[in-house]
């Protein structure tokens, strides 16, 4: 599934003569914004629309993919499907239902059948593979129960100030709990706090944890040590067939959930990039060994008391893929740092970008300035953005200039 926001900017990574399968069309002036930056012609890129409409654009669910009509868009596109490939922004069994139905091959196609790819995306399952890749891990562990969950509370919470609950297979931090004995707690990375103290009822907190974030009862959750003032980083990979690539790396903006990237040389000392690049490219050739093939994000944080850990992996297209894809390289100049920022409010695109042209700040790969990512005016005006600027504190001016330009951009 993925918004019509975060559907747009795959047009970004869209080449002449490929098709995207999106909820809905992006309007012409977005369109030709992309085209004027990309040099691809938007006339040579094939969207096939969802069967939502403007007002109620439809999720691409496996149903929705796979549905007959959806069928029938797709094949008056490809034509010949002997002559393209497929990607997805997650490849599961669905996708590869799509393949067969429509004659086009996948990457290790048997793998993605038998559902491989979504081993990766789970955060339990995740835990084990680091711990086969020897790779640093937060202290804590998996829970298949309330008593379980109970359990690694208390052992958690006699050693350290906080624990997080984690939510097996969410993204941006949805249903992520910080337990902490201190209200004030930074609690980054998770949509809410609870405060303990020794004469808490942890039985019946574990259950009602339990009940929140595994439906049904069936599942498993993570339980881990928290780290408060933490910094969040990620690294973009490619598993190909060859080995593992760096696409990219930067920190994450947590606000107190994710809301855009850091992207700066800056960021870590030179052997703490070393670590952080090493540690997730042997995350990366163990998915190569067991059979994935594709784009791979992972997730770590760098602790107050400077130790890396790793926390999550995501085997699909992430919320860096199209940035990275327009930045030059896995590794910027030193001076230069790059924002990005999502739910930027603006009531009109076209408005937006003349705003940004008066001031003299939009976008050019010369000079950086800021870029609009993705648009989203028929739910209510929200778009993604870029900024560029030679250090942090002037790319933060410029992102806080661009913000208020574009809140003002009337229709």
């Amino acid at each position: 599934m993925t918004s019509a926001l975060e559907a747009t900017s795959a047009l970004w990574t869209a080449r002449e003569g490929d098709a995207l399968i999106l909820p809905l069309t992006p309007g012409d002036e977005f369109r030709e914004h992309v085209e004027a930056q990309t040099g691809v012609a938007r006339d040579q890129v094939h969207i096939v629309p969802g069967p939502g409409t403007a007002a109620d654009p439809a999720v691409i669910t496996g149903d929705v993919l796979l549905s007959r009509e959806m069928i029938e868009r797709v094949r008056s596109v490809v034509t010949a499907p002997e002559e393209w490939s497929l990607g997805a922004y997650y490849s599961d069994r669905t996708v590869a239902h799509l393949g067969d139905t429509l004659g086009i091959s996948l990457p290790d196609h048997p793998f993605i059948r038998e559902g491989g790819n979504e081993l990766f995306n789970s955060k339990a399952i995740f835990r084990r593979l680091a711990a086969g890749a020897g790779v640093p891990v937060p202290i804590g562990g998996t829970a298949s129960s309330p008593a379980m969950l109970e359990r690694l509370l208390r052992e958690i919470l006699s050693e350290t100030r906080a624990a997080i609950v984690k939510k097996d297979l969410s993204a941006g931090a949805t249903g992520n709990v910080v337990i902490s004995d201190d209200a004030s707690t930074d609690f980054s990375g998770a949509t809410h706090l609870i405060e303990v103290d020794r004469n808490s009822r942890f039985s019946e907190l574990a259950q009602r944890l339990w009940e929140a974030q595994v439906p049904g009862g069936h599942g498993e959750v993570v339980v881990e040590e928290y780290h408060a003032n933490s910094d969040s980083l990620y690294v973009e990979l490619n598993v190909g067939d060859e080995g593992v690539d760096v696409l990219g790396w930067g920190r994450e903006r947590m606000d107190p959930v994710w809301v855009g990237f850091e992207i700066s040389r800056s960021l870590l000392s030179e052997k703490q990039r070393e670590e952080l690049l090493d540690v997730s490219v042997a995350l990366g050739m163990l998915v190569f060994s067991l059979g994935y093939r594709g784009l791979m994000s992972v997730d770590a944080i760098i602790a107050e008391n400077r130790n890396l850990y790793l926390n999550e992996i995501n085997a699909r297209v992430s919320g860096c893929t199209h940035i990275h894809g327009l930045l030059p390289g896995a590794d910027l100049s030193v001076d230069t740092t790059v924002l990005t920022r999502k739910d930027v409010f603006c009531p009109s695109f076209k408005h937006g970008i003349e705003a940004l042209v008066r001031e003299g700040i939009e976008w050019t790969p010369q000079k950086g300035g800021v870029l609009l990512l993705s648009e989203d005016s028929l739910e209510g005006g929200s778009m993604e953005i870029m900024t560029a600027a030679p250090d942090e504190a002037q790319a933060r001016a410029l992102e806080k200039t661009a913000t208020d330009l574009l809140n003002r951009a009337e229709w």
